[in-house]
């Protein structure tokens, strides 16, 4: 299965690559979770399903973009085409292709992969296996409030208490991707991230980062400090706190 998300992931690069140049930023009608679905989204989408139509579509696909795709099967593809489109779109090389592979709900996901398009990193987990960053194990890393790196969400929808957390952390950033900023807890270069604001993060940005942190020894959260559980669709969205250090928690909430 990892194998297939690679070659989805690839897929994904080389069509965004090959429209370089092009203007990405047209709205292409609304997206199933009632967003604007850009050009890039489009042609990311429509790569993925091209490639698993090649296969013989083993899955069904839950996309933001699209829906829910029925293909009779058992379980199900959770895409974000391009995790980070303002990113993408705007020359900021931090965006990404999430995928994750499960069947209801956040907690039964056994795959999940996500490949950095800027860069080409890949980040990988199988449930049980561990995670991984271009094929070497990761893990997240002990809280240490001196060496600290929290990554919020800062914009003009955050909750007043994203700047209060801001403050208790040696450094804070916000990149704009949440897949990455997953991944970034995971591999234990950040501590921290959290989104609270309106409107929250969708499922389908959080599905793949959700496993690959758990993998890495993390957790994710809700904003009253329960473990994250979310169904699958398109509309589904939550606020969230992810810690690689579980200790980490009972300071913020």
């Amino acid at each position: 299965m990892i194998g297939l998300l690679e070659e989805i992931a690839e897929a994904v690069h080389l069509a965004v690559r090959d429209r370089e140049g092009e203007d990405l930023s047209a709205e292409m009608g609304m997206g199933a979770d009632g967003t604007p679905t850009q050009k890039i989204d489009r042609i990311a989408e429509e790569a993925i399903l091209e490639t698993l139509n090649e296969h013989g579509n083993p899955l069904n696909v839950l996309s933001e973009e699209a829906d829910f795709i029925d293909n009779g099967a058992e379980q199900t593809l959770v895409i974000d085409p391009i995790d980070g489109t303002y990113n993408a779109l705007a020359g900021i090389p931090f965006y990404s292709v999430s995928l994750a592979v499960g069947k209801e709900v956040m907690s039964d996901i056994e795959f999940g992969l996500i490949r950095d398009l800027a860069n080409g990193t890949v980040y990988h987990s199988e449930k049980g296996r561990g995670a991984y960053k271009d094929g070497s194990p990761i893990k997240v890393k002990e809280y240490d409030p001196d060496k600290s790196v929290f990554l919020l969400y800062l914009g003009s929808n955050a909750n007043p208490k994203a700047f209060e957390l801001a403050a208790m952390a040696r450094r804070a950033r916000n990149y704009g991707a949440a897949s990455l900023e997953l991944a970034m807890v995971a591999s234990g270069v950040a501590d921290l991230y959290m989104v609270d604001a309106e409107p929250m993060i969708r499922l389908v940005d959080l599905a793949a980062g959700a496993l690959i942190l758990r993998e890495a020894g993390g957790e994710i959260y809700n904003t009253d400090g329960d473990v994250l559980e979310m169904r699958f669709g398109p509309r589904e969205r939550s606020n969230f706190i992810a810690v690689g250090d579980k200790k980490l928690l009972d300071e913020v909430i």
